[in-house]
């Protein structure tokens, strides 16, 4: 059976690699009337191999062109024999099949195949509407060639005379050997009209004064919408400098970070309560004596941490306690992170989620912190985007003659642009730093509606658009613009967007402190800066400069140099003591962003079987052708 199939495959590759064509010669003599019409005589010598049927020629009509076929000839030596035009069934006829394809039968379907037959064919017609232009000035840019064809010219040859009203270009007459599939022969000149009257076969380019008000009408509206925006927020106090370093102290952090817990500044800063918020709270029982850690690094697994009760469990309340007695289970002393997979292996362990119902109890007697703002007003959006719908479908059908293809391209892409920068307006919405970012992304992916409707009114007289279907656009756009604005515009009060931003710029400070070799802070700070997702950076710290402060080479994670049990934080109300990496919560070898890792991975939970952890990790159509050629085409046979 395979051999069977092999002599099939091998025949029919046989059959098609005999089929063939090319074109020994192609010759165009061509002139531009007084009108500006361009009349063409084409003479192809076709070679056929093969059981061809006939020839082929595709003509490419752009906008505002018409063609006129006026004849198809066959030469025979010195025979000239005219084809009628008919539903080539015979040999001899001719028929344009759909306006700008021409087919001629030369072969019946009953005849011998052609074997490397040389056929004349002369092809007769007129082309209006090749010059474009204003005034007395139009461009000539036509291709005399047809590239789309399946087989090579070997020689080429165009003759092409002006009328005499024509200046700019003298009689060309143009040679091309082995003219391959693909290539073109194009004619780009600028012509002046020496005529008293308005030639008929030009296409009159409108001056562009409907595309420029258009385009002044987009800017203005758009940026108009942007300047609203960007107002609002300002009084929000969401866009705008944050806090600078030089500005930001010991009570400056003291007053606007450190009088919080440092699990509430962390979910604060990230929306809620995730790995990060649980690293710190057992940062912070460290520092109490409660709790006493060691972290055991494992060849390619993620370290281990090992944790110890030092303190009385029943002393704790509210979600510490919670913590505790699911970290300690069974009422142990001692645990690990293999104790805790194993032991919540079939149950699943978010520690997140029992810090998460305090937190936000904590948060919410923040200043502002409940109070929320409307800056959506669905309904009026809802109105506004259907009526620029309404509009758009009036303006297609109501404009010009491309205006449908228009508003059906642009209500395409505005569906998109408002999709997806709806959805990244909805993410930023509560964002206040990265601002710049974040705004250029929602740019980016609700922009192109914006871009587009600016295209084409830049291009409009060369799209000839008229008023209507333009303006139709641009009101379209703006109702997409202000909807995705206003997705991106916060619903958080005023006093709760000044505090997070203070969070930024702390953030921000206590990280440009950490690339120092002497930073200003405290080692009772430590829990903080884990809360803030900088971990890693304290660990990138002790890799460059804590062995040299502390002298140390292994990690031990000691209780702090406070004995405050204070529940918002030992930073505000214990001794200070200057910075070593954290004063034993951190030890050589990059360790305490070891700790970080380990204490980061017990907080992001462990997943029961058949579902993922949900805890937060606490880190943060129409184309202009005024620049291109018109004629081209293809040819060939069929």
């Amino acid at each position: 059976m395979r051999h069977l199939i092999a002599i099939l495959f091998l025949l029919f590759a046989s059959c098609v690699s005999a089929r063939s064509l090319y074109w020994p010669s192609v010759a165009v003599d061509a002139r531009l009337d007084s009108d500006g019409i361009l009349h063409v005589i084409e003479t192809q010598t076709y070679d056929l191999d093969g059981d061809w049927n006939g020839g082929e020629r595709l003509f490419n009509i752009r906008t505002d062109q018409s063609l006129r076929l006026e004849g198809v000839d066959r030469v025979d030596g010195t025979r000239v024999i005219a084809l009628a035009q008919g539903k080539l069934d015979g040999v001899d006829q001719y028929a344009l099949t759909d306006g700008s394809t021409l087919r001629w039968r030369s072969r019946l379907a009953s005849d011998p195949p052609f074997e490397h037959a040389k056929l004349i064919y002369r092809i007769r017609y007129s082309l209006q509407g090749i010059l474009r232009g204003q005034g007395k000035e139009f461009n000539l840019a036509h291709d005399f060639a047809f590239p789309a064809r399946p087989g090579r010219i070997e020689r080429f040859t165009l003759d092409l005379a002006f009328d005499d009203v024509w200046s700019g270009l003298s009689k060309q007459h143009i040679e091309r050997q082995d003219l391959q599939p693909g290539e073109s022969v194009v004619v780009r000149a600028t012509l002046t009209y020496r005529g008293d009257s308005v030639p008929s076969g030009v296409v009159i380019r409108p001056t562009n004064w409907v595309g420029w008000a258009t385009l002044i009408l987009l800017i203005v509206g758009v940026g108009g919408l942007l300047r609203l925006f960007v107002r609002s927020e300002s009084q929000v106090g969401r866009i705008g400098s944050l806090v600078s370093n030089a500005e930001i102290d010991d009570a400056w952090l003291l007053n606007h970070v450190f009088s919080r817990k440092p699990e509430v500044v962390g979910a604060a800063l990230h929306g809620e309560a995730g790995a990060a918020e649980v690293a710190a709270v057992l940062a912070s029982l460290q520092r109490e004596n409660i709790i006493k850690t060691r972290v055991e690094s494992r060849f390619m697994r993620k370290p281990k941490l090992v944790m110890s009760l030092l303190g009385d469990r029943e002393s704790l309340t509210g979600y510490r306690s919670r913590l505790v007695n699911a970290l300690f289970f069974n009422h142990r002393k001692n645990t690990d992170t293999d104790a805790l997979r194993k032991h919540y292996k079939g149950r699943g362990l978010n520690l997140a989620a029992m810090l998460q119902a305090g937190i936000t109890n904590d948060l919410d007697r923040l200043p502002g912190w409940t109070n929320t703002m409307k800056p959506v007003n669905w309904p009026r959006n809802m109105k506004m985007l259907a009526g620029g719908f309404v509009v758009l479908v009036l303006g297609g059908i109501l404009g010009g003659p491309k205006s449908a293809d228009l508003a059906s391209f642009m209500g395409f892409i505005g569906l998109i642009s408002m999709a997806l920068g709806s959805l990244a307006a909805r993410l930023n919405s509560s964002a206040v730093d990265g601002l710049v970012l974040r705004f250029s992304l929602v740019a980016l992916f609700g922009g192109p509606i914006v871009a587009f409707v600016g295209y084409y009114a830049f291009y409009a007289s060369d799209f000839r658009y008229t008023a209507i279907e333009l303006v139709a656009c641009v009101i379209w756009t703006m109702a997409i613009v202000q909807h995705v604005l206003n997705l991106l515009r916060t619903d958080e009060h005023p006093k709760k967007v000044t505090f997070r931003r203070q969070l930024v710029a702390a953030r921000r400070y206590l990280k440009h402190q950490l690339r120092q070799a002497a930073p200003q802070l405290q080692d009772q700070w430590f829990p903080y800066l884990i809360a803030l997702g900088l971990g890693r950076n304290v660990d990138r710290w002790f890799r460059a400069y804590g062995a040299a402060h502390t002298g140390k080479t292994g990690f031990e994670m000691s209780s702090g140099d406070t004995s405050s049990t204070s529940r918002s934080s030992s930073a505000a109300t214990g001794p200070t003591s200057p910075w070593t990496g954290g004063g034993g919560l951190s030890g050589g070898a990059g360790a305490s962003g070891s700790w970080a890792l380990a204490a980061g991975a017990i907080g992001a939970g462990i997943s029961s079987p058949g579902s993922s952890s949900s805890s937060s990790s606490g880190s943060s159509g129409s184309s202009s052708d005024s620049s291109s050629s018109s004629g081209g085409g293809g040819g060939g046979g069929w």
